[in-house]
């Protein structure tokens, strides 16, 4: 993300969309929520991969999404974590949440 606002204020006086994105994604209502999606897809990722490999057992995917449920259940008691990274990161471009 700091690639893409770095590249973006660079192109900030000859483009008006990339203003427009720059302007979006230095929003903190942007940041929580693109932090919450990749920490999630993070845990998802490797069970996708896993239900989708052709010699995947039915009982072990079965176990494994159990597994990542009760993660994501656990992961939604500690959102204070994840906005503490928003947070963090929203500094690192000079954000204010």
């Amino acid at each position: 993300l700091e690639v893409i606002d770095d590249t973006l204020h660079r192109n900030e006086m000859s483009d008006t969309e990339a203003h427009t994105y720059v302007c979006s994604i230095e929003r903190f209502d942007f940041i929580l929520p693109l932090i919450v999606c990749e920490h999630v897809l993070q845990i998802l990722a490797p069970l996708a991969g896993f239900r989708q490999a052709k010699d995947s057992d039915l009982t072990e995917a079965m176990k494994e999404t159990k597994a990542v449920y009760t993660v994501i259940q656990n992961e939604r008691n500690d959102v204070l974590v994840l906005y503490a990274s928003a947070v963090e990161y929203a500094a690192t471009i000079d954000v204010e949440p």
